[in-house]
Formats: structure tokens, sequence, C-alpha cells
């Protein structure tokens, strides 16, 4: 059994914190998604429990079996959201940044179909 203690996958998450994530060498310092087949820098979401269907567009687009959800709050997305992943045959996990990012790459790792979608909190310093 081949043990490898970083992913090799293109877009891995690097580092991550409140304000920012890394992928490869690239850092993004607002919300967005990822999965294997891309990266997309400019998802419009502030709060997970202002999430609608429509904004999951981009996770969907990949056709994952699981969506990830990760951000920095105790709230969750309305139940309308789940209900209709449901329908699509999608699971649903949201859990802290880091928790998300660390199984995200556990999941992309082992080629399953996820994504990601990182609601981060404007910097202070901005």
């Amino acid at each position: 059994m081949e043990i490898q203690l970083e992913s090799q996958e293109q877009h891995a998450v690097r580092s991550y914190g409140p304000h920012s994530i890394t992928i490869g060498s690239e850092t993004i310092q607002n919300s967005c998604v990822i999965c294997k087949e891309f990266i997309h820098k400019e998802w419009p979401i502030q709060s997970i429990t202002a999430l609608t269907t429509d904004d999951l567009a981009p996770l969907i687009q990949s056709k994952p079996e699981v969506i990830i959800l990760g951000h920095d709050s105790n709230h969750w997305p309305s139940p309308a959201i789940a209900s209709y992943l449901s329908t699509q045959k999608i699971g649903l996990e949201c859990m802290s940044i880091g928790a998300a990012c660390r199984t995200f790459n556990i999941l992309l790792g082992e080629k399953r179909a996820v994504a990601l979608g990182i609601i981060l909190t404007a910097s202070k310093d901005k």
C-alpha cells in the first residue's frame, strides 16, 4: 500500500484561514467553489444562512456525489437546500473551513466526485 503525505491533485487545498484559502500557489480571498475540474473564484456568498438553491449552480456543475460547505459560523443552510440536493441525489455536509478543506482533500485523493464551497468572511484589513 502506497501512502502519500500530500494530495497530488491539482486543486487540493494547500492552506486555509478565516479570510483566505490557497490552492496550489494561488491564494483566494473570497468565497469560492472548488472541484476536480475547475475553481470558481468569485462565488458571491457571504453567509450560509443566505444560501439559495440558485447559488448551488457552480457546485452542482461538476455532478458531485457530495457537496461540502465550509464556513465559520454555527449556522446551517435552510432545509430547502438539503431537500433540493436530496432530489438531485447529492449529499450535503456542512463544517468548519478547516474540516471542510481536509475532508475535500481526502475525497479528492480517493478520486471521489466532490465539490467544495468555501464561505469566507471579509477581512477587517480590506
